[in-house]
């Protein structure tokens, strides 16, 4: 496959890590934008202790301050914690699911965004452990507004193909909305061992342009600390990918 023009790498940073040190919106949105992040991933229980709870205005209010301070809402995640209930089986599972979905999926196009099934590892869920799996339930749900994502640490414990080959499987066949970036040490990328320069270069071949979450569950000294490893890691990792294919 050919490399597409490059376009730069558009990284947002889950911000659970930044609000769990007790930072702000505010100061969230300082420290992400200062470190070259675009954008937050929020996790609504950052926001609030029954997130389901906060009305239009405040919600309105949290956006307007993300976006004064010069930074995007990427998307929302920790939205589910999800299995298999005892008794029931896989197959029976995934279309009670699709069911449910194919509701969720109305309101999500009615309100114009997209909402992604995570593949986590098989330590995390029962439930969807590949892309494969993902794919075959956003067909079954059979909506635009219903896709699936990679995430590259869960993707690295329970795929058998690597995560740079899922990226150039996957990305064209346009079911994934979303990419998520971690090292399967459950860090930021560039504090484990895991090739993100092939998943960088992945990533310019199909032309990637979207938000790509940073979400490090480990740090490194401090949330800060680990943000900016992340995103050095993945924009250095960009530039000589972009340098190489200019030669």
């Amino acid at each position: 496959m050919s490399m597409r023009s490059s376009p730069s790498l558009f990284l947002s940073f889950c911000n659970e890590m930044l609000a769990d040190e007790g930072l702000s919106l505010e100061d969230q949105c300082r420290v992400a934008r200062a470190l070259g992040y675009r954008g937050l991933e929020l996790a609504p229980g950052s926001l609030a202790y029954t997130p389901h709870t906060l009305k239009e205005p405040e919600l309105r209010d949290m956006r307007a301050r993300i976006e004064g301070s010069g930074m995007q809402v990427t998307g929302l995640h920790w939205l589910l914690a999800r299995g298999i209930p005892a008794g029931m089986n896989v197959t029976d599972a995934r279309d009670a699911a699709a069911a449910l979905f194919q509701v969720g999926a109305v309101h999500a196009s009615s309100r114009g965004v997209t909402y992604c099934i995570e593949p986590l590892s098989r330590a995390e869920t029962t439930f969807i452990n590949t892309v494969e799996e993902g794919f075959a339930l956003v067909q079954k749900v059979g909506s635009p507004a219903f896709q699936t994502m990679i995430d590259t640490s869960a993707a690295g414990q329970s795929e058998t193909q690597s995560v740079a080959d899922l990226v150039t499987h996957w990305v064209p066949k346009g079911c994934i909305a979303h990419i998520q970036v971690n090292d399967t040490n459950r860090g930021a990328p560039g504090t484990g061992e895991d090739p993100f320069e092939a998943i960088v270069a992945a990533l310019h071949t199909v032309g990637w342009d979207k938000p790509i979450a940073v979400e490090p569950f480990q740090a490194v000294l401090n949330a800060t600390t680990t943000a900016a490893i992340g995103a050095a890691t993945m924009q250095a990792h960009s530039r000589a990918v972009q340098a190489n294919a200019g030669h």
